[in-house]
This record gives C-alpha cells, sequence and structure tokens, in this order.
C-alpha cells in the first residue's frame, strides 16, 4: 500500500482526494483498510484500496497505472474484489456527481459511473458531501434494501474511518 500511495496514487487521484498516509496507516494497523493489486509478477495493472466496517466494504481507490488503463484491468479486480471480501454484504463506491462539475471533469464523471454500472455498481439514491465535493453512492448490493443498506453501510464506514469530531463538519448526506 505505502509503495502505491508514494508511486502511482499521486499520478492518479487530485491531491485533495488522497487521505493522508498516517491515516492509511492507522486503519491498516486496527484492520480496517487493505489493499488489492493485480500484477503480472513485476508490474502493477490495476489497485483498489478499500475501507471496512462491519459487512460493508467501501471501494476508497481504484486505479490503473498507465499504460495499463482502458485494457480491462480494473473490471477484472472490481471483479476478483467480490470473491475476495465474500464476507461482506455490499461493496460499496463513491463516485464525483457529474451534474455538480463542469466540462472535462463532468465528462469524466459520467465515464465513471459508466464503468461502475457496467462492473455490477449502479447508482443508489444516495448522495453525500464529503468534504465538500458532492457525490452519488454506488452498489453492489441487489434487493429492495439496497438504497436503505448503502446510506447504513456508508454511515458506518464514515464511523470506521474517520475521526468523530470532523465527522460532522466533513460529512453530510443528502436525505
Amino acid at each position: 500500500i505505502k509503495a502505491l500511495y508514494d508511486g502511482d496514487m499521486p499520478l492518479e487521484f487530485p491531491e485533495n482526494e488522497i487521505r493522508p498516509w498516517i491515516n492509511i496507516r492507522h486503519l491498516v494497523e486496527a484492520g480496517r483498510y487493505g489493499g488489492w493489486a493485480l500484477t503480472d509478477g513485476k508490474a502493477v495493472r490495476s489497485y483498489a484500496l478499500c475501507a471496512k466496517a462491519e459487512r460493508s466494504v467501501l471501494v476508497d481507490y481504484l486505479a490503473s497505472p498507465d499504460p495499463w488503463k482502458n485494457q480491462g484491468y480494473g473490471s477484472l479486480l472490481l471483479a476478483k474484489l467480490r470473491s475476495v471480501v465474500a464476507d461482506a454484504d455490499r461493496l460499496l463506491i463513491e463516485s464525483e456527481d457529474p451534474d455538480v462539475l463542469c466540462g472535462a471533469e463532468a465528462e469524466m464523471a459520467r465515464r465513471r459511473l459508466g464503468f461502475y454500472a457496467r462492473n455490477g455498481f449502479p447508482e443508489t439514491s444516495v448522495r453525500v458531501c464529503l468534504y465538500h465535493v458532492e457525490f452519488r453512492i454506488l452498489s453492489s448490493e441487489k434487493g429492495p434494501e439496497r438504497d436503505a443498506n448503502a446510506r447504513s453501510g456508508m454511515d458506518m464506514l464514515y464511523r470506521a474511518i474517520l475521526p468523530a469530531a470532523l465527522r460532522p463538519l466533513i460529512v453530510r448526506f443528502h436525505d
């Protein structure tokens, strides 16, 4: 995880979206955070860093480094994650809301939503503002309780991974 954090993550994610290393390390040590990667034995083709709380798993970061983008490795990793975290009831994803973005950023957010939907993560009705960024919540779970479970799962995840004193200041669900 540290090698990805120092190496590829700054290339793949805006600086303001990357958790401080001390936070990730603490969550790993507490057993609430883990990382998975697809490799060819040498190069990482795709990776995911995930947080967990009870029976919910948040795919916190998912990326395929250059030159492996758009070759199916992200889809393959999402499929494998389902079996790796088989004890979870749901995998959840925060994806930026394209309706509050402009231009190329909005188009990229729409493309991400399409990618996740094609890979079994359609949108729920849950919306959240986290650190002043608007997100749509996606879930792998099916069934009539899907939206309610996504909302409670995200609430549990935020309680597990964010400091209690900060949560009221940085997390706002749109109910």
